[in-house]
């Protein structure tokens, strides 16, 4: 028995690195939830609560245009998207 909760144990500590370290350059921080909206690419956007494909290649076009968001309330300036909806999706961005 001691065996079995020592394995056990040996094998939640080698597992835990492997599902909780999040690359620092991705633009997805699984570490906290939020979507770096500088640095995602359409797709990842989408995964934002709000953000279709239209609104996610609107983002994509505006930074591409303009340069990185300095301000979340930079969102506001894309086309189809609101200061309300800005404020919405906030807490699931990031800038950087």
């Amino acid at each position: 028995m001691k065996k079995i909760i020592i394995m056990s144990a040996f094998a939640l500590i080698l597992a835990l690195p492997l599902t909780s370290v999040a690359s620092v350059n991705h633009p997805i921080s699984h570490a906290v939830g939020q979507v770096n909206v500088n640095k995602a690419d359409a797709k990842a956007l989408t995964t934002v609560k709000g953000i279709g494909a239209k609104r996610a290649q609107a983002i994509v076009d505006y930074r591409q245009q303009h340069g990185a968001f300095k301000s979340m309330d930079d969102l506001a300036k894309v086309k189809g998207i609101s200061s309300k909806m800005a404020e919405k999706i906030r807490s699931q961005l990031k800038l950087g």
